[in-house]
Parts: C-alpha cells; structure tokens; sequence
C-alpha cells in the first residue's frame, strides 16, 4: 500500500481496515467511544500483518502524544492511548523472524536494501506529504515509493498486489489550483511508467483508474501549444477553472468577469475562478476512465 497522502487515510486504508467513519485515523480522533471503534492506525499494526510494504504519510498517528516526532522532534505524536505502533510493528517482525526496515526520510528510503528485506514500513510526513512540485528533500516522490515497494514485493514467487494511490491530485483539485493538480498528475504517470518498466505484461496486470472525478473545464479556443495554465480572450480568463469552489469573488458584484492580466495563473498556489462560491470544490458526476494491461486486460474497459 503506498501513498502521498496519510497511510491512514481513506484509500489506502480500505485495504487494511474497517471503520464507521475515516477519520477515525487515530484514537486521539474517534469522537464517539461508545462506538467501540479500533483505530485506522491501530487496524494497520494488529489486522494487517500481511502487508509486506506500506508507505505514505501520518506519522503522528503511529506515535503517543507525550513522544517526540522522529524527524520533527519539535512535534510530537496524537495517541492518546500511550501506544508507540512503529516499536509495535518492529516487535511483530521480530518475533516472526522476518526481516525488516522502518524509514521516515527519503534518504533513508534510498538506502534500504530491497533484497534483504521482507517489510519495509515508510511514513514521510506527520500528516499527508507535499504536493509533487512543493515536496521537500526529506519526502521521496511517489515514483520511488512505487519502485522501492516493487522490488520488496516482486521476491514473491507467488506473485504481489500493490496499490498505489496519488492522492494528492484531488487535494488540489479541492483548493482550484490546477497547478498543482496537474503536476501532481504527471507525478502518478511517472509512478505508472515505473511499475511498467518493472513488471511483464505477461504476468502482471496494471490497472490505472480513479474513484470520481473533480469539476474542472478546459475552456475556450486556445492555439495548440499554448500554455494550458495561461489566459485566454481580451479580458483573461484562465483557461482552467471549475464550476463551483473557493475561486469566486464575492465582492464582486459587477457581474463582470475578474481580471487576471495582473495575476501569475501558473503560480502553485493560484485559485483558479469558479462559477459559485464553495469553500471547497466538489467533484464531479461523470464517469471516469478505466486503463488496464497485462492479462485479463480486455474484462476491464469502459
């Protein structure tokens, strides 16, 4: 299971977990205790003995609130319950004889030995990690989570499942800045060419899809090669913007469009315009696409 966003969060821990609500990430975040609910955190150490490799984000989940933050030590862990689940994990391992790797930076990513180890374990950030274009030295992108993840689990003779999840894409997508969406993007196309590279598509079968779309418009009649995150018409527009999120201007109240001549609409943290005001974008209802290769291939199309 790998990740940009909180290996708790709510893809990769549909892989792992069960639980009435996905903020439940840690039990510093169950509001209710009555419910009788086991952590998402807590469901990757004890139900999830089987996953050889999960890297992502939400280290602070993983460590008690008295305990300093490994890399941060400024910061410190959320649990309230006084449980250390990364000693927890370590412990489980060796008892099991397996071997075994904890890293929390990129560099200590690069220097793990992906032949001598059977689980490697990787949280990069204290909540999610850093847009692709923002992401520190410390945060490895998630092209080399998805090779790292690869070699540990393709020592299997019985072959591997691995999800991979960009999930920062829709992050960005929330806040209207496409910037940062589309470098996010090309980010998780490099994460596919790496698997590709990596595996046959005679035994290996690659599925690349989406759980919803997001509002975003490509609009106007642009020349080809232009740059899509430029502006467009006399008056600009951007030319990405989205129906509906935090890019409306509501003291505006001329009717008339806003004006971007003055305004970088490349910059990473541009709010592109929006038709109605939302605090946040919403996604979006149509159908997403569906890309497969390797066997069995032809069931997955539409």
């Amino acid at each position: 299971v790998v990740t940009n966003t909180g290996i708790t969060h709510a893809t990769p821990a549909s892989a792992y977990a069960n639980s009435v609500s996905r903020n439940y990430e840690s039990d510093k975040d169950i509001i209710f205790p009555w419910q009788n609910c086991t952590d998402i955190a807590s469901q990757l150490i004890e139900k999830g003995h089987d996953i050889e490799v999960a890297m992502g984000g939400a280290r602070s989940k993983f460590f008690p609130e008295e305990e300093k933050d490994p890399v941060q030590p400024e910061s410190f862990g959320v649990r309230k319950d006084g449980r250390n689940l990364v000693e927890e994990w370590k412990e489980d391992k060796v008892y099991k004889g397996k071997s075994h790797e904890v890293v929390f930076t990129a560099e200590e990513l690069e220097e793990v030995n992906t032949e001598e180890t059977d689980y490697l374990f990787g949280l990069f950030s204290r909540g999610h990690m850093s847009y692709h274009r923002e992401r520190p030295d410390t945060e490895p992108a998630l092209s080399k989570m998805t090779q790292k993840a690869i070699e540990v689990l393709q020592k299997n003779e019985k072959g591997f499942f691995l999800m991979v999840e960009g999930g920062r894409i829709d992050m960005a997508h929330h806040g209207s800045r496409p910037r940062r969406a589309l470098t996010d993007t090309l980010e998780f196309s490099q994460s596919v060419e790496m698997a590709v590279k990596m595996t046959s598509e005679e035994d290996t079968l690659i599925i690349v899809t989406a759980d919803h779309s997001h509002v975003m418009a490509f609009a106007g009649y642009h020349t080809k090669g232009s740059d899509v995150l430029g502006t467009g018409d006399i008056m600009p527009y951007s030319k990405l913007s989205y129906t509906n999120g935090p890019g409306y201007d509501i003291n505006d109240t001329s009717c008339r469009r806003g004006n971007l001549r003055e305004v970088d609409t490349s910059h990473n943290d541009f709010v592109a315009q929006s038709a109605a005001m939302l605090g946040s974008e919403t996604h979006g209802g149509e159908d997403v696409a569906i890309y497969a290769s390797g066997p069995m291939a032809h069931l997955l199309q539409g």
